[in-house]
């Protein structure tokens, strides 16, 4: 076939325009110009008849000046296309979908746009089918902002692995295939020895240092076909499909020795670090995944007993070590401590920095001591038990509870910020309850603040999101609190739509002297402001910390300056402190 004439390419193109635009008005050619999308098309032959100028655009000729008129379209995606990595072309085939429901093909341009395709067959009464029409849309801002939300759905924000819920899938994966090919599936779970120490002496920032250190060593010692995840706080697991034991046992070795190897600079000094080590592996020790992640974990404590800075496989014969036996007890005890009503709500105000009015009041959850009952439990002695033992939920429902109560028994007069676990932000059942309680409490539901550490959004941000949309629909607010902890801090505050962002209390050490504490309270300020939030320290304890916080612009305080936890409250109806049984 001779080319065309450039008088047979315009005669095409105005033809083209013409069937493209139905001939619906007069100005129907300039109409389909100004169109944003990118519009091509093709006669039966494959050939180009019309393109528009933003079709142009990305080709980087003029869309009213082209050669493309005449020429085959599969030249002009090749030319618009990206290469494979391997820098082979892959055409997209732009035949009209069979079903008109079909989804539309994505295509990744060379200048890094992202277009959907949608192809539809062009039909003539009189003439039958003229060609094929394709409408390229940019999607390249919803594509993008799509798989950063999936991202972050499977990854945990601190060290970019898989995050518990995405390791859970994969580790059902594996069992199924394991069962179907008959092989093992080795699970390792481990964790940083005496980590909490690391935190308390040296704060967060500190920990979630050494954490992204340790996941980076440890990701170069596992090969292609196993599973890297941090499952919460320090705690990581490793999945091994088509394992053998020897495989298994210099794993472990290899993760001792790279975590051995990372000697941990604190304040100037370097420390020693080590990690323990649970292994269980399928068929051998379980078939299931919470039976297996039960008895890896089980073995991570047979390895802190016998020592530390070891691994150990989960051995049915061997009897309970006594951290099982505390955790066990523990156990009982929480749900006699349910059974026996002997959990208490104290209660601390938040103050406005610049007023001194009280804005809210915290729900602090204590324990009351079954021997001594004058004597109340501080909850960092209990809850991580709870944690272990898979009563954190109960505890949660009765806080939000007894703190909806308090609201009832204290109508119209101020806020209450309840704290939740980690485990009820995954709990698909919670949002639902705590809506229903506010229903049948009859309060506003705006005075009810939930509030939830970065630590725990930072483990699964799309749980976190979901939960804090559902709190949101039912007219609760959220608070997060401890910000400023971590590396995850200004992550976790870009993607969650928190209404209060409260201060770790660490950077209030002598912060009217500390300008490092100073800058950072600053920019979590300044952050949150522009995001609409509203800023609370923690943990104040003088008038120079509140004037430095006055100063920096932070818009509530509250502690020990102020006033100390209590049941009866200041702030409370007199005569009225809500029954909480």
């Amino acid at each position: 076939m001779l080319p065309l004439t450039s008088t047979q390419k315009r005669s095409r193109e105005k033809q083209a325009m013409r069937l493209v635009a139905g001939s619906l008005c007069p100005h129907a050619d300039a109409l389909i110009d100004s169109l944003p999308m990118a519009i091509l098309f093709m006669d039966q032959d494959n050939r180009v008849e019309y393109l528009n100028p933003p079709l142009g655009r990305l080709l980087g000729v003029d869309g009213s000046k082209t050669n493309w008129v005449g020429r085959y379209a599969d030249e002009l995606l090749g030319s618009l296309v990206k290469p494979a990595a391997n820098g082979i072309t892959v055409l997209p085939d732009l035949s009209p979908p069979a079903n008109e429901q079909a989804p539309a093909i994505e295509i990744e341009t060379v200048g890094g746009q992202i277009l959907a395709c949608h192809t539809r067959i062009v039909h003539d009464h009189a003439k039958g089918t003229l060609g094929r029409l394709c409408v390229f849309e940019d999607v390249t801002h919803l594509t993008r902002n799509h798989r950063r939300l999936q991202h972050l759905a499977d990854h945990d924000a601190l060290t970019g692995l898989y995050n518990r819920r995405r390791f859970l899938e994969e580790l059902e994966r594996a069992l199924l295939a394991g069962n179907r090919l008959q092989q093992r599936v080795s699970l390792l779970i481990f964790d940083l020895d005496r980590f909490k120490d690391i935190n308390d002496l040296y704060g967060h920032s500190a920990g979630d240092a050494l954490l992204m250190r340790m996941a980076a060593a440890v990701s170069g010692q596992i090969r292609r076909n196993e599973v890297l995840a941090r499952l919460g706080g320090d705690e990581f697991a490793i999945l091994v499909p088509e394992s053998s034991p020897a495989e298994v046992e210099a794993l472990a070795e290899r993760i001792l020795k790279t975590v051995a190897d990372l000697h941990p600079v604190f304040k100037g000094y370097r420390q020693s670090q080590s990690c323990s080590i649970g292994v269980a592996i399928s068929p051998d020790h379980a078939g299931t995944v919470q039976t297996l992640m039960e008895r890896a974990d089980t073995a991570l404590y047979q390895a802190k007993e016998g020592g530390r800075n070891r691994w150990c496989v989960w051995q049915q014969e061997k009897p309970a070590t006594r951290q099982e036996k505390s955790r066990r007890d523990w156990g009982g005890r929480i749900d006699e401590t349910l059974a026996g009503n002997r959990l208490r709500l104290y209660f601390q105000g938040a103050y406005g920095c610049v007023t001194g009015a009280l804005s809210h009041l915290d729900g602090l959850l204590r324990l009351q001591d079954g021997e001594h009952p004058e004597q109340m439990m501080l909850p960092r002695n209990f809850l991580q038990a709870a944690d272990r033992n898979g009563r954190n939920r109960v505890i949660d429902r009765w806080v939000v509870v007894g703190g909806i109560r308090a609201l009832q028994c204290n109508q119209g007069r101020w806020g209450l910020s309840l704290k939740i676990s980690p485990q009820s932000l995954a709990d698909a059942e919670m949002a639902s309850f705590i809506r229903d309680a506010i229903g049948d409490a009859g309060i506003d539901p705006s005075r009810l603040i939930l509030e939830t550490t970065e630590h725990a959004v930072a483990s699964d941000l799309f749980q976190a999101q979901r939960f804090i949309e559902a709190v949101h629909k039912a007219g609760g607010r959220i608070c997060l609190a401890k910000f400023g902890s971590g590396f995850a801090s200004f992550a976790c505050l870009q993607h969650l739509d928190a209404d209060l962002i409260k201060i770790d209390d660490t950077l209030m050490c002598n912060l009217h002297s500390d300008y490092r504490n100073q800058a950072c309270v600053k920019a979590v300020v300044d952050l949150g402001h522009s995001l609409g939030r509203t800023i609370i320290a923690s943990g104040v304890e003088g008038a120079g910390t509140l004037a430095t916080l006055r100063n920096l612009g932070v818009d509530l305080a509250q502690g020990h300056h102020f006033d100390r936890p209590s049941e009866n409250h200041p702030g409370l109806v007199p005569g009225q402190v809500p029954c909480l049984v």
